[in-house]
């Protein structure tokens, strides 16, 4: 007997003080294992981080090229609107893949290749067209690029911008 009057607690302590190490034994590496779970669960979320940002230039570069586009067929348009007369005789009108007037004597001539050279040198592969019709005096405007960066086929890999306007 003990003293204090306990009986049996000396087996009781070692048996307690045998399952915590037999417990410590068995859980021996298991701290290493869920740390490399928690990496390679960290590691797989960055490698999507990484794609999202990747997917997220992409847009971006394309979203400033349709701006671009946008701004160009509006200069476009304000350059047929300050000279009308011009614009509905349907001087400004111009075919895709057209080479710019060359050289450039008259006023419309001058602003066409001003036109098609900004759009050749803001755009990848950019190009344009203009088609005015005197019956309805609305003129088309058509801005083309290459936006491969978004499109990895070839089919879809230009885009293009349209306004159609009065001058």
């Amino acid at each position: 007997m003990r003293p204090g009057g306990a009986v049996g607690t000396d087996s009781k302590d070692e048996q307690r003080m045998l399952l915590i190490m037999k417990t410590m034994r068995s859980q021996r590496g298991v701290t290493l294992i869920e740390v490399l779970v928690t990496v390679l669960i960290f590691s797989i979320g960055l490698l999507g981080l990484a794609g999202l940002q990747a997917t997220s230039l992409r847009q971006n570069m394309s979203a400033y090229q349709r701006t671009q586009a946008s701004v160009l067929a509006m200069d476009m348009l304000d350059r047929m609107r300050a000279n009308r007369t011009a614009a509905l005789a349907e001087q400004f009108d111009i075919k895709m893949n057209a080479d710019p007037p060359s050289p450039a004597n008259t006023m419309v001539e001058k602003e066409l290749s001003n036109w098609l050279s900004d759009l050749a040198a803001t755009l990848p592969n950019g190009d344009g067209s203009i088609d005015c019709d005197k019956g309805t005096s609305v003129c088309e405007i058509r801005v083309r690029w290459n936006d491969r960066r978004t499109d990895e086929s070839a089919d879809a890999s230009f885009k293009e911008f349209v306004v159609s306007a009065q001058p």
